[in-house]
Order: C-alpha cells, then structure tokens, then sequence
C-alpha cells in the first residue's frame, strides 16, 4: 500500500440501504477496476463522531500506485466509466481525500 483515497459520506434518510448496495455493486468494482486501486473497504462510523459522517470508505492504492489511481480516477469520471452516487442517496457534506504513507 502506497495511499489512500478516503471518502466520508452519510446516506439521505431513507436511503442507507440504497447507498451500501452501490458502494458494493457499482462504486467498489469500477475504483477496483481501475489501474493503481488493490482494495476498497466501507466502514460504518460510531454515530457519536464529532464529524458527523455515518460511513468512511477507504481505496488504496498499490505500492507506486497513488498518482496512478489519481489520474485514472480523474480519466474514468471524464469518460463517464466512474461514476457518482446517484442524486439523493447520500447528503451533499460528502468529502474525499487522498493521502500517501509518511
């Protein structure tokens, strides 16, 4: 593992059902499709964050791999094969970063 790209989300009421099915259908397979990603894992946050996001996801990268998965990212999303969470199955607070190992 080289890095990571955290994504910080909390589902639209009524949709967290929605939302898990596609991160694991849809989200998880087209990142882990993509050049420079090795593993996706979601994780379900304590309720009592002082950040107030439900779920985390991390991707990272293969070793090398962080400006890879950057750029492949930024090309697939251009191309239309990456895509977004459907309108309405998550709040608009939603953050992602990239990070590397130090």
């Amino acid at each position: 593992m080289d890095g990571i790209l955290l994504g910080l989300t909390t589902p639209s009421p009524g949709r967290e059902k929605d939302l898990l099915q596609w991160y694991r259908d849809v989200h998880f397979p087209e990142l882990l499709s993509l050049e420079g990603f090795s593993e996706a894992t979601l994780y379900r946050f304590d309720r009592t964050n002082s950040a107030g996001f439900e779920y985390g996801a991390i991707y990272h990268t293969v070793p090398g791999g962080l400006q890879t998965a950057m750029g492949a990212i930024a090309e697939g999303r251009s191309a239309g094969s990456v895509t977004v969470a459907p309108s309405g199955l998550y709040q608009e607070t939603a953050q992602a970063w990239w990070g590397s190992r130090v």
